[in-house]
């Protein structure tokens, strides 16, 4: 269920600035988030926040260089995440988060 809710999602401003370049549609995300009319600061911040790290990564600060490939192809790393990542398939496909969520706790029924 989880997977196909992630479908709807709309993309967000700052992967439409980082990714496509696209600042008419970054604008209209951001109205459509935040329901306001003048969402100019907010782009700007963006922007900003985007040129500073892309700055870093050219300098040597390899920031924007993530992806969850890479950390996979960490040997350290790997077993960690497919540990948790095999984890929390389970426990959605189990079911088991409802019944934690829906049981009463002791003492506070009667």
């Amino acid at each position: 269920m989880q997977a196909l809710t992630l479908l709807r999602l709309p993309e967000s401003p700052r992967w439409l600035l980082s990714r496509r370049g696209d600042v008419a549609a970054a604008r209209d995300a951001l109205k459509r988030l935040r329901g306001a009319s003048d969402v100019e600061q907010e782009l700007g911040e963006l922007t900003a926040g985007l040129a500073r790290e892309r700055g870093a990564a050219a300098a040597g600060g390899g920031a924007a260089a993530f992806s969850m490939g890479r950390l996979f192809r960490v040997p350290a790393l790997r077993r960690t995440l497919l540990v948790c990542s095999t984890l929390q398939i389970c426990q959605q496909l189990s079911g088991i988060n409802a019944i934690v969520y829906f049981t009463p706790q002791a003492g506070h029924s009667k």
